[in-house]
């Protein structure tokens, strides 16, 4: 009797050990489609120059005169979210509309970050006070961008 309940508990630990390897392996796969997004200088001087860059798409959320974040996404890459987000059309009047509402409406100054893709390749810029989403890759080229995470800022943070 003793034998088979030394059997059993080896049986359900080992079940217990597959089952988490299995779960892990798949929340690992999962999180192999995200990039990140890197805190930029660089970035965040590009949208304070008010640049268009000839060779990104433009999109912002929130309003367009409370805009929350603006981001700028290598025409390379298809933006699977634009749902959420608002095309733009930019000239650098409107750039500079946008950025400077952004610093204007808040306590803290905006952040730039680099958009990367799960290898690190830069895909685009994002320009908020708020921190912001995941970046997940929707397929060859495809990019879901998740809207900022009003929550807590970078900035917020900072000013504790």
């Amino acid at each position: 009797m003793k034998a088979i309940n030394q059997n059993i508990r080896k049986i359900l630990m080992l079940g217990i050990i597959l089952t988490n390897t299995i779960l892990f392996n798949a929340c690992m796969a999962n999180m192999a489609n995200y990039g990140r997004n890197q805190v930029s200088n660089e970035a965040r001087q590009t949208f304070e120059s008010y640049q268009v860059l000839p060779d990104h798409n433009y999109y912002y959320i929130g309003s367009n005169v409370h805009p929350d974040a603006l981001i700028a996404v290598d025409k390379s890459y298809t933006v699977t979210s634009s749902d959420i987000w608002i095309k733009l059309e930019p000239d650098k009047k409107e750039i500079k509309f946008l950025v400077e509402t952004m610093q204007r409406n808040v306590s803290n100054s905006p952040y730039g970050y680099n958009m990367l893709d799960p290898k690190g390749k830069l895909i685009g810029f994002y320009y908020s006070r708020w921190d912001p989403g995941p970046v997940q890759m929707d397929g060859e080229n495809k990019v879901s961008i998740y809207p900022p995470d009003k929550k807590e800022s970078r900035g917020f943070k900072e000013n504790k």
